[in-house]
């Protein structure tokens, strides 16, 4: 997520036009997330998504194709933002197993 577009254009040698950057959440491992993907410049974007990323993508739970790496940075926002809710959940889930004797994990998770 650190490398942006120019510098895997660079490093790749792949012509421009056939390179993209794709973030997703740690949740797509479980078919349950969002990849957001985009590609290099407008003029690439301007082309359409690629066909076989896309499925991919899909297959993973979903996918927001983004016209620029500037969008794809002002969305990883909202995914960052994910990470302390999630925390807030896990503490929740965990405070009720603490707090009952009779739920269990997955009922607890369901719970929150």
């Amino acid at each position: 997520s650190t490398a942006n577009l120019q510098d895997l254009v660079r490093d790749s040698k792949l012509d421009p036009h056939q390179v993209s950057k794709m973030i997703c959440l740690p949740s797509v491992a479980r078919h349950e997330g969002v990849c957001l993907h985009c590609f290099n410049g407008s003029e690439a974007a301007s082309i359409g998504s690629n066909p076989l990323l896309t499925k991919l993508f899909q297959s993973l739970g979903g996918v927001v194709t983004l016209d620029s790496e500037r969008d794809l940075e002002v969305c990883m926002m909202t995914t960052c933002s994910m990470g302390p809710l999630y925390g807030a959940m896990k503490h929740a889930r965990d405070w009720l197993l603490e707090s009952t004797s009779c739920l269990t994990k997955e009922e607890a998770s369901y719970l929150v």
